[in-house]
């Protein structure tokens, strides 16, 4: 009759773990826990690596609960043993037969426990590297709430918990060889890369985000995905963008939809966008009207059913308010304003940065067809509509820019002046209230 192994159960207990949550831990049944501490079955040795991290024992420890002997080292005298027998059988033999005879058997046990420990350093190197369907399938969930987070959460925000996020996905990774290291986990490295350096745009850190563009791109390259590249890429150029790098905008847009092959896909229509945008504020009307062209076809070859409101995909909301920026900065006013109507119509109410930006191209137009009070109206409809500390990000330098297109002579009108005033002091105060 099998014995219990009490001690097994107990380290179980001390270590903070029920039968189902130790077994969960290995990717076991909880009935295979309880057979082990029954003493009906013995863990497996692929096993017993994790199980000695998970309770907090050494391997010799594990051992002794389980009942099982303690290997003794090896050696001379657990050699001299096993070769006593063949001395009594034959002791005729002479003594450095004898000695041979020894010395063999001590390098046969030298190198099996040479062979032992490079087992199990490769079994625990397996252990690390080796993760469930269900992790894979819990990190490839965090990026697509990231991906659809990104619209609404603040950046602030966005950048606490993806930094947190990447704590954990390095604590994994630390150790393991990257051959071990799934090819899912690295789509999802490159995505959460990818969104890190979008939200680092966001809070106009445009040298950190271009740093976290790069990882994104080693992780793209290594999954061998061209549309999840181009996406990367297209994160990238937004970073030169907004930096004032209008000819590396254009240049990695361009690479990206390159990559693509032009192929209706996110990555594609949006880096055309980009593309456009880039090309309008250098005054080139030919070369953004041609992107705005290449940026509506992918979007128009893509199953817009299927899109969903996230930054891995793209739709006619964030088109038209990208289409709107382009001819804004062209001073083509009649089909911007056309843009931004549609552009706001089809925001949803919650998504307060790209609608603030959409505000500000519209009082620009103002500013461009000489309205001042108009634009100004249009300047504090876009920064009462997003939180305080968003007014110190890209939103409060593309309103800084409209101001800064305002005639000189329209300057010291006051609701230019109170709009001055606020965006540089900064304090966050209503403006309403001024």
């Amino acid at each position: 009759m099998a014995s219990r192994r009490h001690g097994l159960a107990g380290a179980r207990k001390a270590a903070g773990y029920t039968q189902e949550s130790l077994a969960a831990e290995l990717n076991a049944d909880r009935t295979t826990v309880a057979r082990w501490e029954a003493g009906d079955t013995e863990p497996q040795p692929f096993y017993r690596p994790r199980l000695v991290r998970l309770l907090g024992i050494s391997s010799d420890d594990l051992r002794r609960i389980l009942g099982e002997a303690t290997p003794g080292r090896p050696g001379v005298a657990s050699a001299h043993t096993a070769a006593e027998p063949l001395s009594a059988r034959h002791p005729e033999q002479p003594a450095l037969d004898r000695r041979v005879v020894i010395q063999k058997a001590a390098a046969i046990a030298a190198s099996l426990h040479d062979a032992e420990t490079l087992r199990r350093k490769l079994a625990d190197a397996v252990d690390r590297a080796a993760m469930s369907e269900a992790s894979l399938d819990d990190w490839e969930s965090t990026a697509n709430q990231y991906g659809l987070a990104h619209r609404y959460r603040p950046a602030a925000s966005m950048l606490a918990d993806l930094t947190a996020d990447f704590a954990e996905l390095h604590r994994l990774l630390d150790g393991r060889r990257a051959i071990l290291v799934p090819t899912r986990l690295t789509r999802v490295m490159a995505q959460l890369a990818g969104i890190m350096c979008a939200t680092l745009v966001r809070l106009d850190q445009q040298t950190a985000a271009r740093n976290w563009a790069r990882t994104a791109k080693v992780a793209a390259s290594e999954v061998g995905d061209s549309t999840l590249h181009a996406w990367v890429l297209n994160q990238e150029a937004f970073s030169h963008y907004y930096g004032g790098n209008l000819v590396e905008a254009v240049s990695v847009a361009a690479h990206a939809q390159h990559i693509a092959n032009q192929a209706p896909c996110a990555g594609v229509s949006k880096t055309a966008a980009l593309e456009a945008r880039a090309h309008a504020l250098l005054g080139r009307v030919e070369e953004t009207h041609a992107a705005l062209g290449r940026a509506e076809r992918a979007l128009t070859g893509m199953d817009v059913k299927a899109l969903t409101p996230s930054i891995f995909d793209y739709d006619e909301a964030r088109f038209q308010f990208h289409a709107g920026n382009a001819h804004t900065h062209l001073g083509e006013t009649a089909a911007a304003f056309a843009a931004q109507e549609r552009a706001l119509a089809l925001y949803p109410a919650g998504d307060s940065f790209d609608r603030a930006l959409v505000m500000l191209d519209r009082a620009d137009c103002l500013v461009h067809d000489n309205d001042i009070p108009g634009a100004a109206e249009w300047i504090v409809r876009a920064l009462e509509s997003v939180a305080a500390d968003q007014r110190n990000t890209v939103i409060g330098g593309r309103a800084r820019q409209v101001l800064g297109h305002v005639p000189t002579g329209a300057a010291t009108l006051p609701a230019v002046r109170e709009l001055r005033d606020m965006l540089h002091d900064g304090a966050g105060r209503s403006l309403t209230s001024t």
